[in-house]
């Protein structure tokens, strides 16, 4: 990278979000220990696997980050990914190159991290109006990457019974009494299947009384992607009685979005229904150890704006991780990554994100979150869905005929 010394504005620094909290004072030392990097279109900046001891952002410009597995994303100048730092894990997690000039802002992480955490550097004052509560997300933030760096971040195991049944499954020949035998360890999640077979969504001829008989009613891929779905709910729990509504309130909204998503593939013809219940269920998985880490922090459970704002950031980052750790497919992880990045638009073919996407706006309707989202036939995903012949007005009306549907595939995950 080409450097370049150059006066920094410290107002610049306002619209990264992991310097928000810090003081007018704070920013401008902040800005005086920065130096400014220009590069031109087409030059690769980082390769994955790779350590240094620098903090990036980017001020203008557009990069493209590729995963590992091949999965690219563009971060533009301004836009939300890129108000945190690019590919700050180490050792690297992406290939970043530029697709067009860009600037970028280089610090030292350590001094940087010296300084989101309040260390003791006699010059980083705080301002007294703000003590307690100062920087309280960049806080959060900055433990988090580290966390992240150092592979200590604790990160949710998948449940026992989720495990066995895929492994039964996934054995030669497991027929449906094998799997059975595998579900029957729990009553609960039997009587949920049993009781699954037989409704509105499912019902066959006759009633069914046993495991066995709803497996082979179900089918065993759908037994699979219906019992996982079944146990996430203790995950979704807190100890913390501050933050327990916020818990609460996003185990309903995952199972809304599942259930919008079931509804949605139903229609569509594109994907299978289980499965996109079992992607909308879990494309927020990323979002349980923040809240398991703001505990914490008590300060930030007073002040839910500056929790949504790390949630927002690192969401689709760890619920990634989450799923790639569960040995989840490639479909999950990016639905996870992407789940709402609006104008995603990876290529012509639909995929899973995409009906998370369009899923999560329609469970928007009627809340303040409308506001802040684009409508829904201007998000990519529509167009692709095979929805795009028809008006959101038509999709919105398609849905309320489908009310009943969307309340039966969320009480399956409810009760």
């Amino acid at each position: 990278m080409k450097q370049q010394v150059q006066q920094i504005d410290p107002k610049i620094l306002k619209r990264f979000s992991i310097f928000e909290g810090l003081t007018p004072d704070q920013l401008g030392l902040l800005a005086q220990n920065m130096t400014v990097h220009r590069e031109r279109a087409g030059r690769k900046l980082f390769e994955r696997g790779s350590t240094d001891n620098w903090t990036y952002l980017l001020l203008d410009g557009e990069l493209e980050a590729q995963a590992a597995d091949g999965v690219k994303w563009v971060i533009a100048a301004g836009s939300d990914k890129a108000k945190t730092p690019i590919a700050q894990l180490k050792p690297r997690q992406y290939d970043v190159r530029t697709l067009a000039p860009a600037r970028l802002l280089r610090i030292d992480e350590v001094y940087l991290g010296k300084l989101l955490k309040g260390g003791g550097m006699a010059s980083l004052q705080v301002d007294p109006e703000a003590e307690g509560s100062r920087a309280v997300a960049g806080e959060l933030f900055y433990e988090l990457y580290q966390e992240l760096n150092q592979d200590r971040l604790r990160l949710p195991s998948l449940p026992n019974l989720a495990l066995r049944i895929r492994r039964t499954i996934d054995a030669r020949n497991a027929g449906a009494d094998a799997i059975a035998r595998v579900v029957s360890t729990d009553p609960a999640i039997t009587a949920k299947l049993i009781k699954t077979a037989n409704s509105p969504l499912y019902r066959g001829r006759s009633p069914i009384d046993n495991c066995a008989s709803a497996i082979i009613r179900l089918g065993t891929d759908t037994t699979r992607q219906l019992i996982v779905s079944f146990v996430m709910r203790d995950l979704f729990r807190t100890r913390s009685p501050v933050l327990k509504d916020r818990m609460e309130t996003l185990w309903r909204n995952s199972t809304l979005v599942a259930a919008i998503c079931f509804v949605l593939a139903r229609r569509s013809g594109h994907f299978d229904p289980e499965k996109a219940m079992l992607v909308g269920l879990l494309h927020d998985i990323g979002v349980v150890p923040l809240i398991s880490y703001a505990e914490k922090y008590p300060d930030i459970t007073t002040q839910p704006d500056k929790l949504e704002g790390v949630v927002s950031e690192l969401r689709g980052q760890i619920g990634a991780m989450i799923l790639r750790k569960w040995e989840f497919p490639d479909e999950f992880v990016e639905a996870a990554r992407g789940a709402e990045d609006w104008n995603r638009n990876p290529g012509p073919n639909p995929d899973y994100c995409d009906l998370v996407l369009i899923s999560k706006l329609h469970s928007f309707v009627g809340t303040p979150r409308t506001r802040a989202v684009p409508a829904i036939d201007q998000v990519p995903a529509f167009a692709k869905l095979a929805l795009g012949t028809l008006t959101p007005e038509v999709i919105l009306d398609i849905l309320k005929a489908a009310r009943e549907q969307i309340a039966e595939a969320q009480q399956l995950l409810v009760d």
